[in-house]
């Protein structure tokens, strides 16, 4: 898509507190007083439940009071307002709680040595809130920190250091790096196999992780003749496809040929090898396989058996054959024997659901517009039909405040999207007027602007209309 240039974008956060990962990594206190331990208990587990006011407004007022903070030891006095920062940074407030964590990670200096375990949680939480605001390089120190003790407590292939490397990846994308973020991604799957070996099952969960990661980073690889992108491109799409083959043969070799447990892994490598621009062929004897694996085994459940339908459906649609129609009808009418069925039947198939290419969080200028303010909001607004062979119609530009080329470039990749239809009462219906907002940011000197990441909801995007 010429001119069109995406970043690099995945979403950790809420929308309603910052990133309540953080939380995973708050402090146990004790204290001398067992009351007070119990108090500290409770309060970590409110923040955990998500009762942050309450778990904040709780530790401030015992870390304030002297003679509480008294009865505890001078690094468990140093977690408790780690703790404090911590419950910030889940709330939201990146700088109060980054300046909080910061103060308490030098109180551990005098207390504890440099490559004391117990710095681990605090540098891996100050990891995550310097990357939230994008403060990539204090972020990595951090988190690299944090890894460094680990190795030095545990060895180079520790399973606790795989949260880090998760972050140390998306800090790596963030900041425009992708292929050291791709190293690691692959130096988790290096590390679980170590520890379990080749062909254990306890390796499964990373590997479909792995392939999930690399599926998102080829389409967001813009489609292109130059060699160097179709060699990433190609050797991203392997990547992926190869971690879905190596849990199929696990699970072949464990539970046999007929397993359901391969249907989701042979769901995952079909939809990879849809996302390239040749062999999608071949995708559809993976879902057939999955589907006469989910007819013949009794114990699958039956929202796994409207997936692969769908998913077939899906396939047809992307690869523009004629059997989409047919089959999206077949999967429609099989939800509605079951009582169960009828609301997977309205989550499929009520409003047209974005199925290729994906939706983009934001699109890149290379400067801002001479007519935006600072901090301006930059987008343009598209109105369009989605007609019942769920192909885009009548794509116009409403507002806009970018140039007139991006604009442009947004409204053709529209046209060229494909949509599963809506169906309603078993007749497809269109649905003639979606709205996308799509979003522009001006980029930043020290990002790549030649990758994209899509949303992580591409499955479930377009409600009534297309925008998100």
């Amino acid at each position: 898509m010429k001119n069109l240039i995406c970043v690099i974008c995945f979403l950790f956060v809420s929308d309603v507190f910052g990133d309540t990962k953080v939380l995973d990594f708050l402090y146990e206190i004790r204290s001398n007083d067992s009351a007070a331990s119990m108090r500290f208990k409770k309060i970590n587990q409110n923040a955990r439940n998500l009762d942050l006011e309450k778990a904040l407004s709780e530790i401030e007022a015992i870390t304030a009071r002297p003679l509480e903070m008294s009865n505890l030891s001078g690094l468990n006095r140093a977690k408790a307002k780690c703790n404090v920062a911590i419950i910030k940074i889940a709330s939201g407030d990146y700088i109060g709680g980054l300046i909080e964590l910061e103060k308490w990670l030098e109180a551990f200096n005098d207390l504890i040595k440099p490559f004391d375990p117990a710095i681990v949680r605090a540098l891996v939480v100050k990891g995550i809130a310097a990357l939230s605001v994008d403060d990539y390089q204090n972020s990595r120190n951090a988190l690299r920190r944090a890894q460094h003790i680990l190795h030095r407590e545990e060895g180079v292939f520790t399973l606790n250091q795989l949260p880090l490397i998760d972050y140390l990846a998306l800090n790596s994308l963030r900041a425009g790096d992708a292929l050291n973020a791709d190293r690691e991604q692959l130096f988790s799957v290096t590390i679980v196999k170590k520890e379990f070996g080749d062909k254990s099952e306890s390796i499964i969960p990373r590997l479909i992780s792995v392939g999930n990661y690399f599926t998102q980073r080829a389409m967001g690889i813009p489609i292109s003749t130059e060699p160097d992108s179709l060699n990433q491109r190609a050797w991203v799409l392997k990547t992926s496809r190869q971690m879905y083959l190596d849990t199929i043969e696990i699970f072949e070799e464990l539970y046999g040929t007929d397993s359901p447990k391969l249907i989701g892994p042979l769901r995952r490598l079909a939809k990879t090898k849809l996302t390239a621009s040749m062999g999608r062929k071949s995708a559809e004897g993976d879902l057939r396989r999955a589907l006469e694996l989910s007819s013949k085994n009794e114990q699958v459940d039956k929202a796994e058996i409207y997936a692969v339908n769908v998913d077939l459906g899906d396939f047809y649609a992307v690869t523009k054959s004629e059997k989409s129609a047919a089959q999206y009808l077949l999967s429609w009418n099989l939800m509605q024997k079951e009582d169960n069925g009828k609301n997977p039947a309205k989550n499929y198939f009520d409003s047209p659901v974005r199925l290729h290419p994906p939706k983009i969080s934001h699109f890149s200028l290379d400067r801002l517009p001479d007519s935006a303010e600072p901090d301006t909001e930059l987008f343009v607004d598209l109105e369009f039909g989605i007609n019942e062979a769920g192909r885009v119609v009548n794509a116009k530009i409403i507002d806009k405040n970018i140039p007139n080329d991006q604009a442009r470039a947004v409204r053709q990749r529209e046209k060229n999207t494909i949509y599963r239809p809506r169906i309603e009462d078993g007749v497809f219906v269109p649905v003639e007027v979606n709205q996308l907002r799509q979003l522009f940011k001006v980029k930043k000197s020290d990002k790549s602007d030649k990758e994209v990441m899509p949303d992580s909801s591409i499955e479930t995007e377009p409600q009534k209309t297309a925008d998100s």
